[in-house]
């Protein structure tokens, strides 16, 4: 498949083709007198190999002819040949500094080759010269914008936006300047106004919803990439955007909808099947959701969220073995907020596979990482009533269980008080045997 060239290289062309039609426009008459009729036409009809040994005879002849110079780097430029273009727009700048149609040239191969504070410096020498050339002017504030000049970016826009108040180009790069300097409600008032003037700009969408869900506003997020999706029906990125929107809102069946889609277009990343993974879960598709929680654990093996929800899905399997392995992997994994709810799990798998010991561990580390989980208390007493020979022990969780969960569920309060009666008959008789 043929690869899409770069939106700059894309650019170039017509850049070069409004510098050519400047030159033959602007040029002096006695200029135009210094290089044949022929030669000029070979360049309009874009025959730059024929005319480049022309302009090189005619530079040979007369080292002051600055149009000749500038028309052979012009030439070596838009055959993307920019170091051979810098010698000779240099000499053509030396000649006439203040022809700024040479200097936007100049600029120009300086940018391609990499050599940005050249490139900047020429830009700002046009731009001072002449704040109404929009060409040096956006290449001057992008230069300004990857450099993380940010206020002299905006400087620039604000000048250009001065002169064209429709250009909706400008809102967005002055939106994200704004983005930058982590000014997010000017940022989204600069992409609304971009927006407005331009409805299909993909990027524009994207930002705009994305910072509405940043503030949780979710229902203005989806209406701003509904709109771009009503465009552009099957945008990737709009998709994507749309399913985790749908995630954060917990609609895990609409998100499921849409990562499917997601899913269905390329190869997708182990972060996307681990989230369909996580709405197939909470929407009682355990097959799916064990299924799809794999192909993420296939991509990514570190992550400590997927190895969780597999012992999860494992577990409502009643896989608990392999519940086990998963849940241990994501202990090994975890940040400590998570740990007290993974152990909780760990340990219910293992109560159910009668791994007692391995279980009270686990419960004794859940209730370390998490002292205020209340009903931790009810689970060790559960686990070391069934277990345990010393009787004082769940008899003492149980009733730490009901001292710190007076309005806990009644059927677990009913139960702890059962087994407190039956535990201290047990220990009575016991005592009363010795």
């Amino acid at each position: 498949m043929q690869s899409t060239p770069p939106a700059s290289v894309k650019v170039m062309p017509v850049l070069l083709f409004v510098t050519a039609i400047s030159f033959f426009q602007f040029t002096s008459p006695s200029a135009q007198t210094a290089i044949p009729d022929s030669v000029n036409l070979l360049i309009i009809d874009g025959q730059y190999r024929e005319a480049i040994p022309e302009l090189k005879r005619i530079a040979a002849r007369d080292s002051t002819n600055a149009v000749a110079f500038a028309k052979l780097g012009f030439c070596y430029q838009s055959l993307f040949q920019h170091d051979s273009a810098l010698i000779p727009l240099q000499i053509a700048n030396k000649i006439e500094p203040e022809n700024l149609r040479t200097l936007i040239l100049l600029a120009q191969s300086y940018n391609f080759l990499g050599s940005v504070n050249q490139a900047e410096t020429a830009y700002e020498q046009v731009f001072l010269q002449d704040s109404t050339n929009r060409q040096a002017g956006i290449s001057l504030g992008k230069i300004y914008l990857e450099n993380g000049n940010y206020e002299n970016a905006d400087s620039v826009y604000h000048i250009l936006i001065g002169q064209d108040s429709t250009n909706s180009y400008l809102y967005k790069q002055l939106g994200v300047c704004a983005l930058k300097k982590d000014s997010t409600e000017l940022a989204a008032h600069y992409f609304q106004r971009s927006l407005s003037l331009n409805p299909k700009d993909i990027n524009v969408i994207l930002q705009l919803s994305f910072l509405y869900y940043l503030w949780n506003e979710l229902d203005s997020a989806l209406q701003i990439v509904a709109q771009g999706l009503a465009i552009f029906p099957g945008n990737f990125h709009m998709l994507k955007q749309e399913a985790e929107i749908f995630f954060k809102k917990k609609d895990y069946k609409k998100a499921i909808a849409y990562f499917e889609k997601v899913v269905k277009m390329e190869n997708a990343s182990a972060l996307i099947y681990k989230k369909l993974g996580i709405c197939y879960f909470f929407e009682k598709e355990k097959t799916f959701a064990l299924l799809n929680l794999l192909e993420s654990y296939k991509r990514d093996s570190s992550d400590a969220l997927t190895c969780y929800y597999i012992g999860l899905a494992y577990k409502d399997h009643n896989l608990h073995q392999k519940a086990i392995l998963y849940l241990n992997k994501a202990i090994k994994r975890i940040i400590p907020d998570y740990l007290a709810e993974i152990y909780t799990q760990l340990a219910s798998s293992q109560d159910h596979e009668k791994q007692f010991s391995a279980a009270i561990h686990s419960f004794r580390k859940a209730l370390a990482y998490q002292p205020g989980k209340k009903l931790l208390s009810f689970y060790l007493g559960s686990v070391y009533d069934q277990f345990y020979a010393d009787r004082e022990i769940p008899l003492l969780y149980y009733r730490k269980f009901l001292r710190e969960n007076p309005e806990a569920d009644a059927k677990l309060i009913k139960y702890a008080d059962e087994r407190i009666r039956a535990l201290k008959q047990e220990l009575h008789f016991h005592k009363k045997n010795r």
